[in-house]
C-alpha cells in the first residue's frame, strides 16, 4: 500500500510502523470487499482507544459488541452442526430433486447463507417448481416437500 505525497511515493510502513505492514498484508490476504472493510473499522475502532480518543475498555466492548452481533447466527448454526444430528427426510428429498439444477441449488445455498430470502426460496410455489424440474428430468424423489419452515 504506497500513499503519494507531493509526488513521493512512500510506503505503508514507512508511513505507519509495523501496524502499517501488518495492515497491508492481512488486507492483501482477505479476498472480498466486505472483508475488507470490516477489518479496517476493526482496527479503527482498536487504534481509538489507543489513541485515547475513548477509554480503551469502551472501544473494545464496542468492538466485541459488534463482533458477536455480526457472527451470532454463523456462531449458532456451527453449533448446530456439530451436533450431527440425521438431516430430515422432508430436505433429503429437496437436496434430490435439486440434484443437476445449479441454478437452484446456487440459489438454496445463497438461502442457507442469508445471501437472498429463505421465505422466498421455501415458499411452497418455488418448492412446486423445484419438484416439478425435478420430476421432468430423471431426478425423481419420493415425495414433494408439502412445508419448508421447518426444515431449518
Amino acid at each position: 500500500m504506497h500513499e503519494t505525497v507531493d509526488e513521493k511515493i512512500f510506503d505503508s510502513e514507512v508511513l505507519f510502523g509495523r501496524w502499517g505492514r501488518e495492515t497491508r498484508e492481512a488486507l492483501c490476504d482477505l479476498e472480498e470487499v466486505d472483508q475488507k472493510v470490516t477489518f479496517i473499522q476493526d482496527e479503527l475502532v482498536k487504534l481509538e482507544g489507543l489513541a485515547g480518543q475513548c477509554p480503551l475498555d469502551d472501544a473494545l466492548m464496542r468492538y466485541e459488541h459488534r463482533r458477536n452481533e455480526a457472527t451470532m447466527a454463523e456462531y449458532r448454526e456451527n453449533i448446530e452442526a456439530a451436533r450431527f444430528t440425521p438431516i430430515s427426510p422432508e430436505l433429503l428429498q429437496l437436496r434430490l430433486a435439486l440434484r443437476g439444477n445449479q441454478e437452484d441449488t446456487n440459489r438454496f445455498v445463497m438461502a442457507l447463507e442469508g445471501w437472498i430470502s429463505q421465505e422466498k426460496f421455501f415458499d411452497p410455489e418455488n418448492l412446486k417448481r423445484i419438484f416439478a424440474n425435478a420430476a421432468a428430468s430423471s431426478v425423481q424423489p419420493n415425495h414433494p416437500v408439502a412445508a419448508a419452515a421447518h426444515l431449518f
